[in-house]
């Protein structure tokens, strides 16, 4: 839409707000709002699109696992406080449970069959990049330690659960987004989807750990898996420093990692680069939506 500058005073050039948008978000005279010089744009942003979102939730007659996913679902979506109501007083240690899990959330009122959860964290907008690191580096020391261990002969045991620290965080920095976008308000669905994509790997060293128990592996798996983790740290220092002739490198791994697969005799073996292959694609795929944000 176009506004006509208006003179007001001898150096003060003015411009009117839409009323349409001055409604949605309840500006009043007197309020603050944002005004961010981009270049030759101006953006205008009001804080009160992002007051505190309150809902309810009743969550009687759900499975365990439908718990879970809707309060991390709302915990994901930005809400700040969650009124939780229920049928069966046991389920409140479930509820509980998820709370834990998701920082900055905590139980400030309880009752007979219900419950509020309020955000008591307040994130600024500085947290994202250090979060985005933190997460890196964590995937990064779960292949690395993985391999470690199986390496060495141990028992791998109960170390696939770092998937869930990480998951803990990935969703912390979703929420971020949800909340209040990337400081770059443009890029925020990209960084968004390369999150969601670092779960996802995340995941796959988790059924990499899960299904390789008391399994012995060929020399060439175990090489496979340390050419994965160079891959993925060679993608973290690209992430950060980006080279054209870096990512075409990576796309080239990835294609080699492809025909391993293909080479595996033993089942265990089979197994393993199968997971590999999956990671070094999952690399590829957040390497794809970066190339979006730097070209």
């Amino acid at each position: 839409m176009k506004r006509r500058v208006i003179k007001q005073g001898t150096a003060t050039l003015t411009i009117s707000l839409p009323s349409v948008w001055t409604k949605k978000f309840d500006i009043k005279p007197g309020d603050e709002i944002e005004v961010d010089e981009r270049g030759k744009e101006l953006c205008i942003s009001s804080d009160s699109y992002f007051s505190p979102k309150k809902t309810q939730l009743d969550i009687s007659g759900f499975s365990i696992p439908m718990i879970r996913h809707c309060i991390n679902g709302m915990y994901i979506r930005g809400d700040d406080e969650l009124r939780i109501i229920f049928d069966k007083p046991e389920l409140i240690d479930i509820i509980q449970n998820c709370i834990d899990f998701n920082i900055g959330f905590a139980m400030i009122k309880q009752e007979k069959n219900s419950c509020t959860v309020k955000d008591i964290s307040g994130s600024t907008d500085s947290e994202f990049d250090n979060m985005l690191k933190r997460i890196f580096y964590m995937i990064i020391s779960f292949g690395e330690d993985g391999l470690e261990i199986i390496k060495k002969g141990e028992p791998i045991k109960d170390f696939w659960k770092r998937d869930l620290a990480i998951d803990k965080y990935i969703y912390y920095t979703l929420r971020m987004l949800n909340k209040k976008g990337h400081p770059q308000f443009e890029k925020t669905k990209f960084y968004y989807d390369i999150l969601l994509l670092l779960e996802h790997l995340a995941d796959e060293y988790n059924r990499l750990y899960k299904n390789t128990e008391n399994t012995k592996l060929s020399k060439e798996a175990i090489k496979t898996f340390e050419d994965v983790n160079h891959m993925f740290r060679d993608f973290f220092d690209n992430f950060y420093k980006f080279e054209q002739k870096k990512s075409n490198e990576l796309i080239l791994k990835r294609n080699e990692i492809r025909n391993k697969l293909l080479k595996a005799k033993s089942n265990d073996d089979i197994i393993v680069i199968y997971y590999l292959r999956k990671i070094a694609e999952m690399i590829i795929n957040i390497l794809q939506v970066q190339l979006q944000l730097v070209l």
